[in-house]
């Protein structure tokens, strides 16, 4: 059994400028200036060109601060803080249940904790959230957010001994398979008509390991809980990455907790990547960020 958390993955796509395509074409009419960049929750550079997933020792490259952003190099040179815009009406979701336990009461509980856990996250950082209903789709693959349907962010319990419930997303280390891993997609674009270069998170994802799910008491209370899995995720889908204080959420193990809650450090963190940040412009250009 493997319970040292979870990493996070993060894409970019790349646009320089608005390109008239439309509709599902949207996506691949882009190709010719879209930049793959894949970062690990505790890897200091983004990788350019290439996803990576590999075996990391967590906590080796977690910070000691309280919060640890994420950063996006802009085509103008300057680095931006990787958030979602805070000011979207909100950000739709749908979650997998199918793995998540073996009886429907179960499954109706671990539902009840991703929304407890959306609650959380959208209290510390102001940014709504609207739950679409279940879904059979699990994220995987370098262009899985390609698939993520009417959802912008898909929490999904994965299952590596299934080839229906599998998914290439999930980290392992030496250890084995790790208890859940969570990303994003941000959309960049260059300046244009006026407007400044930027870049958004606009897609998320957040996969969990069934295989471990006995390991995680159901709830947000003491000891080593779901609840306590699916807030540290969630905060890597909207930025965080992993710090090495053991108070924090973010810190990049899954121990035994009083309660399951973000600590100051934590939010601090969310309200730099939350509505208390400022809004985002995305430019309205058919096909982004909706149709990537």
């Amino acid at each position: 059994m493997n319970i040292n958390d979870t990493h996070s993955t993060s894409t970019t796509q790349d646009s320089s400028r608005p390109q008239a395509v439309t509709g599902a074409d949207a996506g691949e009419a882009r190709k010719p200036c879209r930049t793959l960049r894949t970062a690990l929750a505790a890897v200091a550079r983004t990788v350019a060109g290439l996803l990576t997933f590999g075996a990391m020792a967590a906590p080796a490259g977690a910070t000691t601060a309280s919060y640890a952003l994420s950063y996006q190099s802009l085509t103008s040179s300057s680095n931006v803080v990787m958030r979602w815009n805070p000011c979207q009406a909100s950000i739709a979701y749908r979650v997998n249940l199918a793995q998540a336990a073996s009886t429907s009461t179960g499954r109706a509980a671990a539902l009840k904790d991703v929304k407890g856990a959306i609650a959380r996250l959208s209290t510390a950082t102001g940014i709504h959230y609207r739950y679409l209903g279940t879904t059979t789709r699990i994220p995987t693959g370098v262009d899985w957010w390609r698939n993520t349907g009417d959802a912008e962010l898909i929490v999904a319990w994965v299952n590596q001994s299934s080839s229906a419930y599998r998914t290439s997303l999930l980290l392992r280390d030496s250890r084995g398979w790790l208890s859940g891993t969570a990303g994003w997609q941000s959309w960049r674009w260059g300046a244009f008509n006026g407007q400044p270069a930027g870049a958004a998170i606009v897609r998320g994802y957040v996969v969990l390991n069934a295989a471990q799910r006995s390991q995680y008491a159901a709830g947000f209370g003491a000891g080593r809980t779901r609840g306590e899995l699916l807030i540290h995720e969630l905060g890597h889908t909207v930025g965080l990455n992993h710090v090495s204080p053991t108070s924090q959420i973010m810190y990049p193990y899954m121990i035994k907790r009083s309660s399951a809650n973000y600590a100051s450090g934590d939010r601090a963190g969310l309200a730099k990547v939350g509505r208390p940040a400022g809004c985002i412009s995305i430019p309205a250009w058919s096909g982004a960020p909706k149709d990537l």
